[in-house]
């Protein structure tokens, strides 16, 4: 299955933006841990730093790692919360919004009868 099949028409992003990220970033994020993790949290609403680590039990430098990918990815955009002292928080852009079944779909753990399945478990198009 397509990214676009889950997020539906792409009309909506700005010509610069690439539709399809990078197939080896995507399986980056599927792979990792603490990224489904993240993901978990985010696409549960919006969140700061430190309170994502706490929530994903996370090192604040892999977490702030982790949140420059989805940034990079413009999945995830970074908003103002205070002015003095300045502190952000993180949210779903409007394209990761679209794309929050896949985003949701990436932060569970592949189950153990997918792994034992040909292929991974994954469906095959005819």
């Amino acid at each position: 299955m397509k990214l676009a099949d889950w997020c539906g028409p792409l009309e909506v992003l700005p010509p610069a933006v690439s539709v399809t990220p990078v197939p080896d970033t995507w399986q980056a994020l599927r792979h990792r841990p603490e990224m489904r993790s993240v993901l978990e949290v985010v696409c549960a609403g919006p969140v700061a730093l430190m309170p994502l680590c706490r929530m994903a039990r996370l090192d604040p430098q892999v977490a702030s790692d982790l949140l420059g990918t989805l940034l990079d990815l413009q999945l995830l955009e970074r908003i103002c919360i205070t002015v003095s002292p300045r502190r952000h928080a993180y949210r779903l852009t409007p394209w990761g919004e679209r794309c929050k079944p896949l985003l949701r779909s990436l932060s569970l753990p592949p189950s153990p009868q997918a792994a034992s399945m040909p292929g991974g478990g994954r469906r095959h198009a005819r």
